[in-house]
């Protein structure tokens, strides 16, 4: 077995294993015979590299000049094609940023009127949510989207959007639409919001907390829920998912020790996000980890605090994007994501130069973040 780049492909050639395409549905199966017509599809997928066997059949000279170039013709194409895609998908990621941007300025408002004690009009509500949710329908890519969630703003702001918007993705994923999604949006926006009614010594402490002071912050969840049906006009649902949103499938969660499925899907949906955004991001007492050793830690939480289904979805949705995705590894080396390993998609090959790297048997070697 070897990987061959797409241009490299030849008739006779037998595939190493399943192509997927960008639905991950099977187009080609492994020991497939490759023709000249496969080729050209296998190039339109916008593969760099496949994995090959040897030759099952005997094929004694190259393909015709012709085929070559009609190859070569369709790379360009692609090529041409991929730089318009481009364009346009960087003008949609602008539009969500800029709403980004607006919704952290909106929200600091929002927070405003929490220390105040202050109603919150559902106009305020759809105002923050509604321009979040018409960019990010407009996005495509779950791995651009996370990108963009950082901001030089204090931890609660970015957080409170940033869940929000991962949890919206994710409801999407799952099949939720409509005002289901819309309100699994706000429950992850407003999932941290009773954090401002603690004592902010105790938030901001850089440090290990008290069992007094965890306690006090457990809170959070109840204050959270208590400002939201005392000052917002949001449905029960809402209400319950911030409440919940502590609530671990193995009933060790906090406010009400609930376990499986009587825990909230809104709650399960938010514990994904919050916990994925919470160890990517900076905070007071600890420093952001690395996305893809966050993945491989929501992967072990699967089998014992969170929703194994919502986190397969999760997982799958990043690792979709991979290939083609810039990195940084653990060595300091750059690289792009070339190839999934079906076996372990959290570990793919690496292209450094004109050398590969495949972390699926290099164990000591990391993917760091994102270039």
């Amino acid at each position: 077995m070897k990987y061959v780049f797409v241009e490299d492909l030849e008739k006779g050639m037998v595939l190493g294993e399943d192509l997927l395409n960008e639905f991950n549905s099977i187009v080609f199966l492994k020991d497939h015979i490759l023709d000249e017509k496969d080729i050209e599809s296998i190039v339109k997928l916008n593969y760099l590299m496949v994995k090959v066997s040897e030759k099952k059949e005997v094929v004694p000279e190259k393909p015709k000049k012709k085929v070559i170039e009609k190859v070569k013709e369709t790379v360009t194409f692609s090529e041409d094609r991929s730089q318009i895609v481009e364009e346009k998908r960087q003008k949609e990621l602008q539009t969500l940023k800029d709403s980004y941007l607006n919704s952290l300025f909106k929200f600091k408002d929002i927070i405003l009127k929490v220390k105040k004690d202050s109603d919150l009009t559902k106009l305020e509500t759809d105002v923050l949510v509604n321009p979040l949710i018409t960019s990010i329908s407009a996005e495509k890519s779950f791995v651009d989207i996370l990108k963009i969630l950082n901001a030089d703003e204090e931890y609660i702001v970015t957080h409170s959007i940033n869940v929000g918007i991962i949890s919206y993705v994710l409801g999407n994923a799952l099949g939720y639409r409509g005002e289901d999604l819309k309100n699994i949006m706000i429950a992850g926006i407003f999932h941290d919001i009773g954090k401002i009614k603690i004592d902010q010594t105790i938030i901001q402490k850089d440090g290990k907390l008290t069992e007094e002071e965890y306690l006090e912050v457990k809170k959070h969840s109840y204050l959270s829920c208590e400002y939201i049906k005392k000052h917002g006009d949001f449905s029960d649902k809402v209400v319950i998912g911030i409440l919940d949103h502590h609530e671990r499938m193995d009933g060790s969660g906090y406010p009400r020790s609930l376990a499986g499925e009587k825990i909230n899907i809104y709650s399960r949906i938010i514990a994904v996000a919050d916990t994925y955004d919470a160890m990517t991001s900076k905070r007071v007492f600890a420093d952001k980890m690395s996305p893809f050793f966050v993945l491989e830690n929501l992967n072990g939480l699967s089998f014992e605090t969170l929703d194994p289904k919502v986190c397969k979805k999760f997982i799958e949705m990043i690792t979709s994007n991979y290939v083609g995705q810039e990195v940084v590894l653990s060595d300091g080396r750059k690289g792009k994501i070339v190839y999934l390993n079906k076996y372990d998609k959290l570990r793919p090959l690496v292209k450094i130069g004109d050398g590969f790297v495949d972390l699926f048997t290099n164990y000591d070697i990391n993917i760091e973040d994102f270039a």
